[in-house]
């Protein structure tokens, strides 16, 4: 994706100055960053694209690392080495990269929003037999969560309204949720995007948003609105992975607390051995009942 591409796809939603310095000038410097970061990064435009993303990444890397001089440019390379970008949102390259264990994304530029496709240098990921739940999570159940339920894909549209309203500046923008209500809505047998849900007294009060591929499941986004109940909801959907025959959980990028829960840095070389693992494997249904949080009492 070239820079005129993405001047001329500005300009179809507001009036540009002809010079590109005052552009600059009105700008957020997110989007003078995003920019730079569409014109040198690899440009994604089909399924079998994705196929060679990683190759394709390496490789952009490496031609252009003249560029890393630049203190600037060095800063859009940390992430242009993971990722690379589309020119409109498709159904069918969304759930090509859920198939690969690659993460569907946005990047913004000023009022635009593109497609990006992340594969991760390194991610954190669980095995279940290094699963751990801290001793708090029965804790918080007995006494304060007792008449709660976890709940799986009941209202997908409203975790996603809830997830863009928790977050300022969030990749989930209105072009990738509309894909991922279309796929949660048609699954097939190796890809599915799904919520999951705490609810108590009609709402929800924290949740999240993932896909499935195979036997693995990967969260990307979630929320929480009451203290505590982010991290039993967690702790409960890693207990009902394990018991219901999941190979691993990604958890996407490396933070503090996802090591609390057992999980472990992978690099390229073994993200893919691990997906090597679950190739050709159907998904595993997730229940369409609710389930009391109660219920898991008896695995802590």
């Amino acid at each position: 994706m070239d820079f005129d591409y993405i001047l001329e796809k500005l300009s179809e939603v507001r009036k540009l100055p002809e010079n590109v310095d005052e552009l600059f000038e009105q700008l957020q410097i997110e989007d003078i960053f995003t920019m730079f970061f569409a014109s040198f990064t690899v440009e994604t435009k089909s399924p079998e694209d994705l196929e060679t993303l990683r190759i394709d990444l390496e490789d952009n890397v490496r031609q252009n690392k003249d560029y890393k001089a630049d203190p600037f440019i060095s800063n859009v390379w940390e992430v242009a080495a993971e990722e690379s970008i589309a020119k409109k949102f498709d159904v069918n390259l969304i759930r090509s990269a859920i198939s690969l264990g690659l993460y569907p994304m946005s990047a913004k530029i000023d009022s635009l929003f593109f497609p990006t496709f992340k594969y991760h240098l390194s991610k954190c990921m669980i095995t279940f037999d290094k699963l751990h739940i801290s001793r708090n999570v029965k804790k918080y159940i007995t006494k304060y969560f007792s008449d709660y339920t976890i709940a799986f894909n009941r209202d997908f549209r409203q975790t996603i309204s809830k997830l863009q309203a928790a977050y300022e500046d969030t990749w989930l923008c209105d072009d990738l949720c509309r894909i991922f209500e279309e796929i949660n809505s048609r699954p097939d047998e190796t890809t599915a995007v799904d919520s999951v849900e705490i609810w108590h007294d009609g709402k929800i009060v924290a949740g999240e948003i993932g896909f499935r591929t195979g036997t693995a499941y990967a969260s990307l986004s979630g929320f929480h609105t009451e203290d505590n109940i982010g991290h039993v909801q967690m702790a409960v959907l890693g207990l009902w992975l394990r018991e219901n025959g999941f190979a691993f959980w990604d958890l996407g990028m490396s933070l503090p607390y996802k090591y609390r829960y057992g999980a472990a840095d992978y690099d390229r070389d073994g993200q893919e051995k691990m997906m090597d693992k679950i190739n050709g494997t159907k998904i595993i249904s997730f229940p369409s009942e609710e389930i009391p949080l109660t219920y898991f009492l008896k695995y802590l």
